[in-house]
């Protein structure tokens, strides 16, 4: 499930200049309905940079599947091995 973590953590000074001050983060979490934003795109650009924001969350969300199968089977192994340690 593709999900799009936006964190915000600059603010604008009174000059309009972007300044890291404070180290706040707002964090947003939401899933995106990429179909439905390649549609709704009005120009063959935005149309591209959805296509392409569609395929970059595809990526990562088979990278971390993967990342979370190898820790689960990581896992696994090191309950069963305490669990013949205990035995013996």
């Amino acid at each position: 499930i593709p999900i799009f973590i936006f964190i915000f953590i600059f603010i604008f000074n009174s000059a309009g200049k972007k300044s890291r001050r404070f180290s706040h983060i707002r964090v947003v979490l939401r899933e995106i309905d990429f179909a439905l934003k390649i549609y709704q795109a009005r120009t063959v650009q935005q149309k591209q940079k959805w296509i392409q924001r569609h395929y970059d969350a595809r990526q990562d969300h088979t990278v971390a599947k993967q990342k979370r199968e190898e820790l689960q089977k990581l896992q696994e192994e090191a309950d069963l091995k305490k669990l013949n340690e205990s035995k013996q």
